[in-house]
């Protein structure tokens, strides 16, 4: 026997599918744990490479380059 009710939830999906879909779109959207994983995955491997050449500038492994000026 089918759900009295099935039509109703079909809509009640649809609409939390395209609220869902507009709160992606306006940016509005909680990020996803996989999403918060890379962006602090990225945020440490980048603290860690500055660290890391800061470290070697200060021994004087490599030398800190100024920008070069534009004639």
């Amino acid at each position: 026997m089918d759900n009295p009710k099935a039509k109703e939830i079909e809509v009640c999906e649809n609409l939390i599918g395209y609220c869902n879909k507009m709160k992606m779109q306006l940016g509005l959207a909680e990020p996803t744990s996989e999403e918060v994983a890379k962006k602090t995955e990225t945020e440490m491997i980048n603290e860690y490479n500055k660290t890391d050449l800061d470290s070697k500038i200060k021994d004087g492994k490599i030398m800190a380059a100024a920008p070069k000026k534009d004639d």
